[in-house]
């Protein structure tokens, strides 16, 4: 219970349980594994893209959220921070195939920009996590420059393909 303490989770934004267990499981002092879930989720299929890009926006809200939080947990592994970033990875990923209005297209790319920003402190960490994780070199290098300034040049040429 005590990991739990303090943790805000939004209301009606999906990916609160995300939420919990990350930052319940940073907080803890043991980890158990079981085979047994001790949840399971059924899985809606979204058919609108509108519903889609919703998903998403709270996707990115709530990753940002377990980013924030965090901060006030000591000795965070950089496997963490690997995994923040891989959920950006994923998210712009997923951008090319929405068809959605290219304004709430924008909007998911200015806010999956926000999240690239409070990444980018973490570089170091999130290369070593990526190392850790197996990722090939050549992969980890293209990670460090969507980090770096020249990740706001990229950003800005999303932007203007959408456009």
């Amino acid at each position: 219970r005590s990991c739990a303490e303090g943790i805000r989770c939004a209301s009606k934004i999906s990916y609160a349980d995300h939420m919990l267990f990350w930052l319940t499981l940073l907080r803890a002092s043991k980890v158990i594994y079981t085979d047994e879930p001790l949840a399971v989720y059924r899985k809606r299929r979204l058919e609108r893209e509108e519903d889609i890009s919703a998903q998403l926006k709270g996707e990115i809200f709530s990753y940002r959220m377990i980013l924030s939080q965090s901060q006030h947990i000591s000795n965070i592994p950089e496997l963490f921070y690997w995994r923040m970033f891989s959920v950006y990875l994923d998210i712009m990923s997923r951008l090319d195939d929405l068809h959605v209005s290219m304004e709430r297209k924008l909007q998911l790319v200015d806010d999956l920009d926000v999240f690239r920003q409070e990444l980018a402190p973490f570089a170091a960490k999130i290369r070593e996590g990526s190392r850790q994780a197996g990722v090939p070199f050549q992969e980890r290098v293209r990670y460090e420059v969507m980090l770096s300034k020249a990740g706001e040049r990229m950003m800005a040429l999303k932007k203007k393909k959408i456009k």
